[in-house]
């Protein structure tokens, strides 16, 4: 066996490890908030996606 095939069936042995430990979230979008900021000549755009669990998370975009 040499080092490669070693570290491959390792890896595959942890990604194998980690899936049967997950467990599905259910997890659903609920809403989505957008905010506009002007900065100078450019404007930004923010958003808030809220979800069905209480986690929510700020996204930037750029146009």
């Amino acid at each position: 066996m040499n080092r490669r095939s070693f570290l491959l069936s390792s890896v595959a042995a942890l990604a194998q490890s980690a899936h049967e430990k997950s467990k599905p979230l259910h997890l659903k979008i609920t809403g989505l908030k957008t905010f506009t900021v002007n900065v100078g000549s450019v404007n930004w755009v923010f958003c808030k996606v809220l979800t069905d669990q209480g986690l929510t998370t700020p996204v930037q975009i750029r146009l």
